[in-house]
């Protein structure tokens, strides 16, 4: 059924990350795709640190919005301090503020949680152990907290794993794009990969249509885990 123009309430949702390619894709969707019924903002990390819980809830109660979603990564080879910061603060901080105001959280995460092999499921995760680069442990953090917080305070959250991301927003050069350009300019002598190894790739384009399905049917995607990427996997080096 469809709603009369006068009942139609327009929803709020707010993106951190959104200068990103997964962030910029879902902004672009909701603005060209659902006009008039969701209006997405995605504040800056100068305007809203995600470092700060008081700052990340401040902004949150003075726009009140209906939903709220991370993007907002590191690079994988950030820091110690960088990776812990952004990608295990900011969305624990993010959380509590959604509990707090007691709406949906959709968190981005990556398959960088997963160890190697074929047809791996959700429930699968690498042990947090030191030998993990500073980007796995971070996201491996924040995805056991996230869980924990589900289930003991109360969080409604939906947690998505990317692949390697590809897609034609590039407002900011990353991911697979930096990949190819650091191959193609010779700063990368050779590829993070072996002949034969399969990866998997996520298209960034049809990420947010899960996103709003995810939103308009929370009791059945409330409090899990779902990968996200193409059906087949491809070998990186013959891609390239």
């Amino acid at each position: 059924l469809q709603e009369s123009p006068v009942s139609r309430k327009v929803k709020i949702g707010v993106i951190f990350g959104g200068s990103g390619l997964i962030g910029g894709t879902v902004v672009n969707f909701f603005k060209l795709r659902r006009p008039g019924i969701v209006e997405m903002l995605a504040p800056s990390s100068k305007k809203v640190s995600l470092r700060d819980c008081q700052d990340i809830r401040n902004y949150l109660m003075s726009v009140k919005p209906d939903f709220v979603i991370n993007a907002a990564i590191t690079k994988i080879d950030a820091s110690a301090q960088l990776s812990f910061e952004v990608n295990y603060v900011g969305p624990i901080n993010i959380a509590r503020a959604a509990t707090a105001l007691n709406i949906p959280y959709i968190h981005l995460s990556s398959a960088a949680v997963l160890p190697l092999g074929k047809n791996l499921g959700e429930e699968e995760r690498l042990r947090l152990i030191p030998g993990l680069n500073n980007y796995a442990k971070s996201k491996i953090m924040a995805e056991t907290s996230l869980e924990y917080m589900a289930e003991h305070e109360g969080l409604d959250y939906s947690c998505i794993r990317l692949a390697i991301v590809y897609g034609n927003h590039d407002h900011k050069t990353k991911g697979f794009h930096r990949l190819l350009f650091s191959v193609a300019n010779g700063s990368m002598p050779f590829l993070f990969t072996h002949r034969g190894v399969r990866h998997s790739y996520s298209n960034s384009r049809k990420l947010p249509y899960l996103i709003h399905h995810m939103l308009e049917n929370r009791p059945e995607y409330r409090g899990r885990t779902f990968h996200f990427v193409d059906k087949a996997p491809v070998e990186l080096d013959k891609l390239i």
